[in-house]
């Protein structure tokens, strides 16, 4: 199998296989292709896009690059959701708090850094002593205490997404609804929560101000989160 045959396979507009997107994503992570062949193949998804098999499939490759905690299946209460964010979005910072007094169990990873509005941990880290930064036992410390913890700049879980949203930053493909989509639910799997709600934000305020694009956002994960066997609804939100 070779990197250039899977990048002129997409370009064609075929639909790769679970095989050939394993082998992409392990081969970034072991730095195996050069720059312009990563890049390459990311501008083409953007362009093409995926199907929803190989949405699910490199989703699935992605959460499988690291450690993957099967949460959902040691406690039924365990829940997640995800805001994709905006400016001045604090839907995770009220609802995980609600959701963990009523009971649930939720646990996230998130990434610093992500957009120019910022995203959970970066709101988070203005608060002295907080740190994103947990081990493994803290994490699930926090988790049996409180009923609620977030792990994020972990190099042990989804390494494959922190690799690649790196070339997303330098090929201009961070806005990709395909691979916004895939690192999104990726999270998910690796956390393991089998229910999941998602809020797409739209408006001027977020990184998608068309709602048709929103929607095919919304759409393509709730039909990731299914094949993988998660109960995944999604509402669309304004941030205008």
């Amino acid at each position: 199998m070779k990197i250039l045959d899977i990048i002129e396979k997409k370009r064609d507009g075929k639909v790769l296989s679970k095989e050939e997107i394993e082998f992409f994503v392990s081969g970034v992570v072991a730095g195996e292709f050069e720059d312009c062949q990563v890049g390459a193949f990311l501008m083409i998804v953007t362009e093409r896009g995926f199907s929803t098999e190989e949405a699910y499939h490199y989703s699935l490759a992605l959460a499988d690059s690291g450690k993957r905690f099967y949460l959902g299946d040691k406690n039924p209460k365990f829940v997640d959701k995800h805001s994709t964010g905006g400016v001045s979005d604090a839907c995770t910072l009220i609802v995980l708090p609600i959701l963990a007094a009523l009971g649930y169990k939720v646990a996230k990873y998130s990434n610093t850094g992500v957009g120019a509005s910022f995203g959970t941990l970066d709101r988070l880290s203005v608060f002295d002593g907080y740190s994103p930064c947990l081990d493994e036992r803290e994490f699930f410390n926090c988790l049996d205490k409180f009923g609620l913890s977030i792990i994020g700049n972990s190099d042990e879980i989804i390494p494959a997404d922190k690799v690649l949203y790196e070339y997303r930053k330098k090929t201009g493909t961070v806005p990709s609804i395909p691979l916004i989509a895939c690192s999104i639910m990726a999270k998910k799997f690796a956390m393991g929560a089998k229910v999941v709600v998602l809020d797409i934000k739209c408006g001027e305020g977020s990184l998608l101000s068309d709602v048709e694009q929103a929607e095919y956002l919304a759409k393509l994960m709730v039909q990731i989160g299914k094949m993988g066997g998660v109960s995944t609804s999604a509402i669309i939100s304004s941030v205008n």
